[in-house]
């Protein structure tokens, strides 16, 4: 029976590179993409991306990108001007790209910009949602709503450790502390990365606990210092829905005098600086410890005079209290003559009724007690008896139990020795035989797998190559002062956005005209 022909088929290199020709075909373009950080990491200038995008909590497109150290290096120091940071996982970019497929390497996103001004608006736009859906759930002002701390006995320092911020507020608080005042207790949390809304959270749940043991005035939240794209780390709902629910006022000094974060909105009081938050402690303290002063010196004059009335009735009253002594001194004297008299008849009596009385009960108790003896001496007897009998019978029933179980214990044991020796010496053949077989198949295998691995990677550093001169001569083409140089300009608005179409700009509208060597304003007629 003759064997079927073999289907018209094509080697998945030459199938990739169709696709790849076709990607480059039709999706040759630059296209801005909106997507959110998972990883990225900068190796070398070069800068790898792993871009997600998630719809009610569930991923539903991921995709790899890459920005090469030419590009890169001016991309991220314009992003870092901007933003204050390098590009984190968890922040929300706007990327120019452009697809591309390798044959090896696959599909990836090649990068050419990053627009920082989105990661700012995307930001503040988080910044409302989450303000939006705690008024939804009517606890947004719930801190605010709370007394103001009347004195400060105890307050309770959430911070990272070692940050500058926290040392400019020990400064004062040390010395607040060392003189008896307050006493302050720090939780330390992080407040960068993705792990920063669990920590702050696990702090402020150990600090409730020990709120509940001994109450706190005040819970203060400072950081101090840093970038300003690391505050995004702390506009987390479920973060801010706690400090809402915090039935203890919550003063945030996070470290930046324009940028607020959520805690500043939902915090019963906010500071720009840690500095400024102990420096709101130190004035109350001391509008406190002047009006104490003040109200110290009322009450002295007031206690002097109070002294000084007392003393007057105090004199009054010692000479009417020295005539009721006396007359009150001479009446008693009378009744307790009386009343020794009564008593030591009473005395009498009650003597003779007590002899009477011990005598009959001395009578009853040496009665009782020849009874009791007489009993307890018959029942001694009778245990000896019954012990003296029963010992020898469980002695002679022991000794044959014990003597059976040796007995049993010696066969088993034998045969349990005999057994496991020959299993064990089966067990050894057969483990020498199977190391042998797997030690011969992996020298083989590994001598395979090197000819092959040199072989591949030989062509790929030539395809690299060649790769990296088509990308050097494609970005000579494309790159912008090139293309003014060329007569062409850019058109922007003042806050520096790309004007890209005519319908984007309006009648009267004033715009920037950037050339090679300088920009005009203008104004559309």
């Amino acid at each position: 029976m003759n064997a079927p022909a073999p289907a018209v088929h094509v080697p998945l290199q030459n199938y990739l590179k169709q696709i790849e020709a076709t990607l480059k075909q039709s999706f040759s373009a630059h296209v801005w993409v909106v997507a959110e950080l998972s990883e990225f990491n900068n190796r070398g200038g070069t800068c790898w991306f792993t871009l997600v995008e998630s719809e009610n909590g569930k991923e539903v497109a991921r995709c790899s990108g890459v920005m090469f150290s030419s590009i890169a290096n001016l991309q991220l120091r314009i992003f870092e001007q901007v933003t204050g940071s390098q590009p984190q996982a968890g922040m929300k970019v706007m990327l120019k790209v452009c697809a591309s497929l390798h044959p090896v390497h696959g599909f990836k996103l090649q990068v050419y910009g990053i627009d920082p001004n989105y990661t700012l608006g995307e930001m503040h736009a988080k910044i409302e949602q989450i303000l939006a859906k705690l008024k939804e759930e009517g606890i947004h002002s719930k801190q605010k709503a709370l007394p103001a701390p009347t004195s400060f006995w105890r307050i309770a320092v959430i911070s990272p450790d070692q940050a500058a911020g926290l040392g400019d507020f020990r400064r004062e608080a040390d010395l607040l502390e060392r003189h008896g005042l307050v006493t302050f207790k720090y939780y330390t949390a992080l407040f960068q990365g993705d792990k920063a809304p669990e920590s702050i959270k696990l702090a402020i749940i150990d600090l409730y606990k020990d709120h509940e043991q001994d109450p706190f005035d005040v819970v203060c939240i400072i950081r101090g210092g840093g970038a300003k794209a690391d505050l995004a780390w702390l506009n987390h709902h479920g973060l801010a829905r706690i400090i809402c629910r915090l039935p203890i006022p919550v003063f945030t000094g996070i470290g930046h005098e324009r940028d607020e974060t959520v805690l500043d909105h939902v915090a019963h009081t906010r500071f720009d600086t840690p500095s400024k938050v102990i420096g709101s402690i130190c004035r109350h303290l001391q509008v406190e410890a002047d009006e104490l002063s003040q109200a110290i010196e009322k009450s002295r004059r007031l206690l002097e005079q109070t002294i000084q009335h007392e003393e007057n009735c105090l004199t009054s009253l010692q000479a009417k209290y020295q005539r009721v002594v006396q007359e009150r001194l001479s009446d008693e004297a009378l009744c307790m003559n009386d009343l020794e008299n009564r008593y030591e008849r009473g005395v009498d009596i009650r003597l003779n009724v007590a002899s009477q009385s011990l005598a009959n009960h001395q009578s009853k108790a040496h009665s009782s007690m020849r009874e009791l003896l007489q009993q307890a001496g018959d029942d001694l007897r009778h245990y000896q008896y019954s012990f003296k009998s029963l010992v020898p019978v469980r002695l002679s029933d022991c000794d044959r139990e014990l003597a059976s179980s040796l007995q049993r214990f010696g066969f088993l044991a034998e045969r349990l020795m005999s057994d496991a020796t020959r299993q064990l010496s089966f067990d050894a053949q057969m483990l020498a035989r199977q190391a042998l077989a797997d030690v011969t198949e992996e020298q083989a295998c590994l001598s395979m797998l090197l000819q092959r691995y040199t072989a591949a990677l030989s062509a790929q550093l030539q395809r690299e190559e060649d790769s990296l001169r088509r990308y050097e001569d494609l970005y000579s083409a494309l790159d912008p002062r090139s293309i003014m140089a060329k007569g062409f300009a850019m058109i922007k608005r003042p806050a520096g956005l790309l004007v890209k179409t005519a319908g984007e700009v309006r009648e009267g509208e004033r715009v920037i005209i950037e050339f090679k060597d300088g920009c005009v304003e203008a104004v559309v007629q």
